[in-house]
């Protein structure tokens, strides 16, 4: 998270900004899901299925935000 928001305060446009930020998010939680599946025996299918979610969503969301930014162009961008 860290390297996230020093990404987000270094990178020159909006587009760069916002995949530093959806990056490392989308890994930060994968990677920790994946510690809490092995951790509890139980509920590993269902942690799993959590992080399948999340890695196909943030990412999608994230191109709908810039694509509509981008189609926008108003003053977001400079």
């Amino acid at each position: 998270m860290l390297l996230a928001g020093i990404g987000v305060l270094r990178f020159p446009d909006l587009y760069s900004r916002m995949h530093a930020a959806t990056k490392a998010t989308v890994v930060g939680v994968v990677l920790i899901s994946i510690a809490g599946a092995v951790a509890i025996e139980g509920a590993g299918a269902q942690i799993l299925l959590a992080a399948a979610f999340l890695l196909l969503t943030a990412p999608t969301a994230a191109h709908f935000i810039a694509r509509a930014v981008h189609r926008d162009e108003g003053d977001v961008l400079e």
